[in-house]
C-alpha cells in the first residue's frame, strides 16, 4: 500500500551529434528484480520513437556485469571504451560503451535467422482522469468484442491525424460519456509508454474536475466511480497500471 524509491533513470539528449545518453542506478537491495531492464527498455524505446536522435548511448562500469546483461538484453550492442561521469563516485571512470539505434531496439533478437521487422508503429491515445466532488476516479470497462475486453481504463481514445490530444478527448468524452468539455478544463497530467505486441503505445493523462452532464455509457461499457486508495483493484492494461500510484499520490 505504499510507494517505495527504487531508483533513478535519465536520458540526456544531444541535438548536435543526434544521440541521447542513458543513465540509471537501482538500489542494492532491489538487484536482481529486472527493474532496470524494465525502467531503461521503456526509456530508450520511448526516446527513440518520439525524440529526434538516432541512436542512444551508454556507458558501463568494468565491474558491473548486471549493467552489461542488461544492456545485451535490451539489444544495446558493445562499440568500445571511453570516460564517462560517474555521479556516484564524482569523477570519470573508464568505462565499456554501449550503443543503440531503433533497429536494435524495435527489432526482432531471438534465435531467429529471419530478417528483424522494422519499427513498431507509435499510436498516440489521449486519456482523462474524471476526478468527481469526492475525488473518485472515474473507469470504463471495456466491452465485449473490443480489445482487451473485460479491462478497466481511463476514458479516451485515438488521436486522429491533425487532431490534439485535447481535441481528442473532447470528441471522445462527448461520443463515449456524453458529456461535454471544455479545453481549458483539460489539465496534462503524466503520459504512459508501453511497447505492445504489434505497436508502441504513447498515451497522455489528462485531469478534468468540470464537464457539463452526467457520464453515461454509450457503448454498452461499464463505469465505476474509484477512490484513489482502490483503483488498485481494477484490472487495468499494462500501459494504463504505472498511472496509478501518480494518481493516488496526487489526490
Amino acid at each position: 500500500g505504499t510507494e517505495t524509491l527504487v531508483g533513478g533513470i535519465g536520458l540526456r539528449p544531444n541535438p548536435a551529434t543526434r544521440t541521447g545518453e542513458l543513465g540509471y542506478w537501482v538500489g542494492r537491495t532491489y538487484w536482481g528484480h529486472g527493474v532496470a531492464t524494465e525502467a531503461a527498455g521503456r526509456v530508450a524505446r520511448w526516446a527513440l520513437a518520439n525524440l529526434d536522435i538516432d541512436r542512444i548511448e551508454a556507458g558501463v562500469a568494468f565491474e558491473n556485469a548486471g549493467s552489461m546483461a542488461v544492456m545485451r538484453k535490451l539489444g544495446f550492442r558493445h562499440v568500445g571504451e571511453g570516460m564517462r561521469m560517474s555521479v556516484a563516485h564524482g569523477a570519470e571512470r573508464h568505462v565499456l560503451l554501449f550503443e543503440a539505434t531503433r533497429a536494435d531496439l524495435f527489432g526482432d533478437h531471438g534465435s531467429s535467422t529471419e530478417p528483424s521487422p522494422g519499427p513498431k508503429p507509435v499510436v498516440l491515445v489521449a486519456a482523462v482522469a474524471l476526478i468527481d466532488v469526492d475525488s473518485r476516479v472515474l473507469l470504463a470497462q471495456r466491452p465485449e468484442g473490443k480489445s482487451m475486453a473485460g479491462l478497466w481504463e481511463f476514458p479516451g481514445g485515438k488521436v486522429e491525424p491533425g487532431e490534439t490530444p485535447e481535441a481528442a478527448l473532447i470528441r471522445e468524452l462527448h461520443e463515449e460519456l456524453a458529456i461535454d468539455v471544455a479545453e481549458d478544463c483539460l489539465a496534462p497530467f503524466t503520459f504512459a509508454s508501453h511497447a505492445y505486441d504489434n505497436f508502441h503505445l504513447l498515451m497522455p493523462l489528462f485531469l478534468c474536475r468540470r464537464w457539463k452532464g452526467n457520464p453515461m455509457p454509450k457503448e454498452s461499457q461499464r463505469l465505476a466511480w474509484v477512490a484513489p486508495n482502490r483503483l488498485h483493484e481494477y484490472k487495468m492494461p499494462e500501459a494504463d497500471r504505472p498511472l496509478i500510484p501518480l494518481l493516488r499520490d496526487f489526490l
